[in-house]
């Protein structure tokens, strides 16, 4: 075994630990940012809730909305309502 082999063994070892290490903040990360937005009750926000309103009351076309998109979204809030 030369000094070179031993070298890259020690470099190998270093990046798969440095993988590890990554990879284990990302999943804490991920589980904090799913965490915070199941707990914190957020809800809707004020768009969602505009065109939850416009597509329970619908009409051929709204000022700020093409004509018949409430008409196609109506659907999907009875689906999920």
């Amino acid at each position: 075994m030369t000094p070179m082999d031993d070298h890259d063994t020690t470099l190998m070892k270093t990046e798969k630990s440095d993988i590890l290490v990554l990879a284990g903040m990302s999943l804490c990360l991920f589980l904090y940012h799913v965490l915070a937005g199941l707990l914190s009750g957020y809800g809707y926000f004020i768009d969602e809730l505009y065109h939850i309103a416009c597509s329970r009351h619908l009409a051929a076309g709204y000022v700020d909305h093409p004509p018949f998109s409430m008409e196609k979204e109506w659907p999907n809030f009875k689906m999920f309502d």
